[in-house]
């Protein structure tokens, strides 16, 4: 029976770098000699569920014209804050060390008003690039998200989490390859129904 390496490999580029300097890795002109990366791969905004049109086709003359003027799009389950809430509102990240060839940073998040989608998101080490790895539940209408809509397993009907603010209750199981929200919410809103101890899986490989 042959063990599964929990081990990613090291990028070759991180050789070059320094203790103590910040260096931009992704985009036009990233630094360390790297080579630009795509296009819609290089900000963790670019992997918005929102801007997809296949998941959040516009809908009424006004949310057309939204977009046309190139301002962000609405969504049921934009919330308050919208989207950067993910990173902004109190959320924490893990390491997936067997998400990719180098592993990734996995981010997921909202919390009370800020952000009701269950979207989860990566960023691969070696590719260098953000992708959207689940895009979380998306069927609802307004009704759906937010104060008033109770869900008493912690999850969306599609079965994913309720998305809190994680700080530090976000934790990876590298053999299972599973990242683990040990937070659970009934309920989004300003005032939150919390199940503080559940535990909610959610799958990435």
């Amino acid at each position: 029976m042959s063990k599964v390496s929990l081990q990613p490999t090291k990028p070759l580029w991180v050789e070059r770098m320094k203790p103590g300097c910040w260096y931009q890795i992704s985009g036009d002109h990233p630094d360390l000699e790297l080579s630009p990366t795509p296009a819609g791969t290089r900000y963790l905004m670019d992997t918005d569920p929102a801007g997809d049109v296949k998941i959040n086709p516009a809908k009424g003359a006004k949310e057309r014209l939204r977009r046309w003027r190139g301002r962000r799009p609405h969504a049921p389950w934009g919330g308050r804050c919208g989207f950067p809430s993910i990173t902004e509102g109190w959320n924490g990240a893990v390491f997936a060390s067997r998400l990719g060839v180098s592993g990734s940073m996995i981010v997921f998040g909202g919390g009370h008003n800020d952000y009701f989608g269950s979207d989860v998101h990566a960023f691969d080490l070696s590719t260098r690039q953000w992708s959207r790895i689940s895009d979380g539940y998306v069927a609802g209408g307004a009704d759906a998200y937010g104060a008033g809509a109770v869900y008493p397993d912690s999850v969306y009907p599609d079965g994913s989490p309720l998305p809190p603010h994680t700080y530090g209750y976000v934790q990876y199981d590298p053999v299972g390859n599973d990242y683990l929200l040990l937070k659970g919410q009934l309920e989004l809103g300003p005032e939150v129904k919390r199940r503080r101890y559940r535990i909610c899986l959610i799958w990435i490989r």
